[in-house]
């Protein structure tokens, strides 16, 4: 018969009506191609991952695809901004400006740089001016007022100089500077202690799920259509609050949170290994416990933590602990295999080496201990009752920032996980010193206590190629919580009040899925998204 037309995103070679998907990075807006010639590769400041695509995505605010068939936008490096969709270069902010982070998207995100002050960046033009004398300022001063003497040093030379035309004034000035320092770094370390202290008292992103009949049937080109994908064909779940979470699981659901390692730098998520080993793992826990599979959802990073995103990605990072800690199970995927980029053989021990997965693994713990934790080689597992101590010591492990030796001087993931572990900490010593620790409880807090600089560094070791520098990780902020837990006054009462008021009004407002997601697209249909 005469072949039929081939649909839009594919074509047939002549003579054919077998369909071929156009590849990543390439797009066939019109029907009946007939030779590779029909993909057009997406234009400058576009990108598709997915294979078959009709149309390229524009790059979001903040970032850009320089080149034709990009397969993902990259953001905006620091000092640079892409104030418009469809971007194929980023801007370089005005003289003098930068900016605090990657992925800006406008020139207003553009501050001063250090050692000047003015507003923010309003058109193309620099206007920051410098500080005056020995005096020097933080990255994004807006006034003269937020410049102070530049080092110890400086301060001496003033107090000189001060004598000699009155010891009042050189005290009067001294002690302004000062204290204006102090109140500034005071703020700066009550925000992060706060940024900690609320991965525990509220949700900082909705927690997502997928049902496990759902999950199981899921083929991996449809996974790796990630979160956003897998949402906006209806596979997904919201649970907005704790007490969304906590009510959904006294109506009898169960929650199983999967923790592996991820095996490549560019394709997101599990391997096809990985991805059958969950899925069988699945319905093995199902059978064994036995749980109703109905009742049994799925959290797996890809498509439970938003990925496109990265402030959405940032807030769900921050409630790692909570995640962790609502599961009933966890089950660690760790079979043999190997790292597409490293070649090296992963398996169990590797996993254990990872940070995100001790991350992982400690919350839980805190919250389950060992017997809801189940690790798949080649068979489904208990966890030994050793296995906790091996991996306590987070930061020992490996990162693949680490590991890249941060290209293009890209912040260490390290960093990312400070806030949720603080939550982590100001949990269990508030539970110390109420004497609510459960045994899981007692087991992790007797070994932080012992290990307490391992678990908690207050430095870390920043590597690039050919240098190494200290940066602060935690600091003081262990010691911190700790006086906060025990304060009863002044910024601590305050940080407690609005914490309780704002979990208070989010329990009030709870909303539980009463209803199943719709049946989902076909994989042919989430692969034209």
């Amino acid at each position: 018969g005469v072949p039929q037309p081939c649909g839009a995103g594919r074509y047939c070679p002549r003579g054919s009506d077998h369909e071929i998907d156009c590849p990543r990075g390439t797009f066939n807006a019109r029907e009946g191609g007939r030779a590779p010639s029909a993909c057009e590769a997406c234009p400058p400041g576009t990108y598709m991952l997915s294979l078959g695509a009709s149309a390229c995505v524009e790059c979001p605010l903040g970032q850009t695809a320089s080149d034709r068939g990009s397969t993902a936008c990259s953001l905006c490096p620091v000092g640079s901004f892409a104030g418009a969709a469809r971007s194929s270069s980023c801007t370089s902010c005005p003289p003098h400006m930068t900016t605090g982070s990657v992925g800006s998207r406008s020139v207003s995100a553009c501050v001063c740089v250090e050692g000047m002050y003015g507003p923010a960046a309003a058109s193309g033009e620099s206007t920051c001016s410098s500080c005056s004398g020995l005096t020097t300022s933080g990255m994004g001063s807006t006034s003269s007022d937020d410049c102070y003497l530049a080092s110890a040093a400086h301060i001496l030379i003033v107090v000189v100089v001060c004598v000699v035309l009155g010891a009042c004034l050189a005290y009067s000035l001294s002690a302004r500077v000062m204290a204006k320092h102090k109140a500034l770094q005071e703020s700066i370390l009550m925000e992060r202690l706060a940024k900690g202290v609320s991965a525990v008292k509220e949700l900082a992103h909705p927690m997502i799920l997928m049902p496990a009949p759902s999950f199981c049937d899921l083929p991996l080109n449809v996974l790796r259509t990630l979160h956003e994908g897998c949402r906006n064909s209806g596979y997904l779940i919201t649970l907005d609050t704790i007490e969304a979470i906590e009510e959904f699981k006294r109506r009898g659901m169960v929650i199983v949170f999967f923790s592996y390692q991820w095996l490549s730098w560019h394709s997101l998520g599990p391997n096809q290994i990985q991805h059958k080993r969950m899925q069988e793992s699945a319905m093995e826990l199902i059978a064994s416990q036995p749980l109703v599979s109905q009742h049994v959802f799925i959290w797996l990073d890809i498509i439970s933590i938003p990925q496109c995103s990265e402030s959405l990605k940032a807030l769900a990072v921050n409630s790692l602990y909570t995640y962790a800690g609502q599961a009933n199970w966890l089950v660690i995927i760790a079979p043999d295999s190997q790292h597409d980029n490293l070649k090296s053989v992963a398996n169990a021990d590797s996993y254990k080496r990872r940070v995100w997965c001790r991350a992982e693994q400690m919350t839980f713990f805190c919250f389950q201990g060992v017997d809801r934790m189940f690790l798949v080689k080649d068979t489904m597992e208990k966890v030994p009752d050793s296995w906790i101590q091996d991996v306590a010591c987070i930061f020992d492990g490996d990162m693949t920032c680490c590991t890249r030796m941060h290209q293009g001087g890209a912040p260490c993931d390290r960093a990312s996980l400070v806030a949720p572990l603080i939550g982590m900490y100001f949990d269990l010593y508030t539970k110390h010193k109420g004497g609510a620790l459960d045994s899981n409880g007692r087991r992790i807090w007797e070994f932080i206590v012992a290990h307490k600089d391992r678990v908690f560094p207050p430095m870390h070791d920043y590597r690039t190629i050919g240098k190494t520098s200290q940066r602060e990780l935690f600091g003081h902020l262990i010691g911190r919580i700790e006086k906060f837990v025990d304060s009863e006054s002044g910024n601590a009462v305050m940080l407690k009040q609005s914490l309780e008021k704002k979990n208070s009004d989010d329990n009030k407002s709870a909303v539980v899925p009463t209803t199943t997601p719709r049946e989902p697209r076909s994989s042919f249909q989430v692969a034209r998204l």
